[in-house]
């Protein structure tokens, strides 16, 4: 690859490159994933779906400093960021050249089960999901 790019360099273009952006959230398998963004037609919406993210991540994409969460952060905390994350993470996908909204859904709710299991086991609290008083 190297001899071959050094023989005819390509563009990001012609390469196809891609970004997307990628979190994890506290002890969760599932990740939750951006649509991808074309290198060369779409990096600044790309970083910007990244700054969003960011922005919103509060204490459940600290993935560094996951026992320091359980120690000094309650779990009502840890839902408020959730819930902001995850309306982030939605209106990102939502607003994207596919609309991805229901696919969006479907993963803030596979992680957000995965979450509220895990806090409940890690913290005993009976943690409720935030939806948990509209379906009842």
């Amino acid at each position: 690859l190297k001899i071959a790019l050094e023989r005819r360099p390509f563009t990001p273009l012609e390469m196809g490159l891609r970004v997307k952006v990628e979190l994890r959230v506290l002890w969760c398998r599932k990740r939750l994933y951006s649509q991808n963004f074309s290198v060369a037609t779409e990096l600044a919406e790309g970083l910007a779906a990244w700054q969003q993210l960011s922005d919103k991540c509060g204490c459940v994409a600290n993935t560094s400093q996951r026992s320091w969460v359980l120690r000094h952060v309650s779990p009502r905390q840890i839902q408020e960021d959730w819930a902001a994350l995850a309306q982030e993470y939605t209106n990102i996908l939502a607003e994207g050249r596919r609309n991805q909204i229901e696919q969006a859904r479907h993963a803030v709710a596979l992680v957000q089960q995965e979450l509220f299991r895990v806090l409940d086991q890690k913290v005993g609290s009976n943690t409720k999901l935030p939806n948990d008083a509209e379906a009842a």
